[in-house]
Formats: structure tokens, C-alpha cells, sequence
């Protein structure tokens, strides 16, 4: 049972909001589309955040290599002045 205030209001709304004119099976399609539209968004966004990250990471790659040939280096040293022997490799000039 419903109480008449809830009827009252129940038949405002239906006066101020008339039924759509659109078919439902064209707001389904609309839908599904905008779905769609937005999973094809995603994947677009995931792509482009790898291509993005991937060329950080070639950006990066010179850096690096400098900083692991000095590293290297570094260790090289501290070998040769441990073990006292000097080691002149062309593996520790890599670059």
C-alpha cells in the first residue's frame, strides 16, 4: 500500500518527465556503443603510456651507460688495489 503523498509525487514526476520518444533497443545500442568507445579508450591510453615509457627509457640509456662504465671503473680499481694487480681489459672500456 502506498501512502497518497507517495502517489502525489509519483504522478508529478510523471507529469514533469514524459516517456522518452527515443525506442529503447536505439538507447541499448547507445549504450553498448559508449561501452565500447570506452574499453577502446583504455587500450589506446595503455599503448601510449608504454610508447611514452619506452622512449623515457632510451632518453635514459646513454646516461646509464656512463654511470655503469664509471661503476665499472670504480671497481676495477678497487680490485687492482686489493689484489695489487693491474687489470687492463677492454671489458671494463665498454661503452
Amino acid at each position: 500500500m502506498q501512502s497518497p503523498a507517495v502517489a502525489k509525487a509519483a504522478v508529478a514526476l510523471l507529469a514533469a518527465c514524459p516517456p522518452s520518444l527515443i525506442p529503447q533497443w536505439v538507447q541499448d545500442a547507445n549504450t553498448v556503443a559508449g561501452l565500447i568507445g570506452f574499453a577502446i579508450t583504455i587500450v589506446v591510453w595503455w599503448q601510449v603510456r608504454s610508447v611514452r615509457l619506452s622512449f623515457q627509457a632510451k632518453a635514459r640509456l646513454p646516461g646509464l651507460a656512463d654511470a655503469i662504465g664509471a661503476a665499472r671503473k670504480t671497481l676495477g680499481a678497487l680490485k687492482a688495489a686489493e689484489t695489487g694487480v693491474l687489470q687492463t681489459s677492454l671489458a671494463l672500456d665498454w661503452k
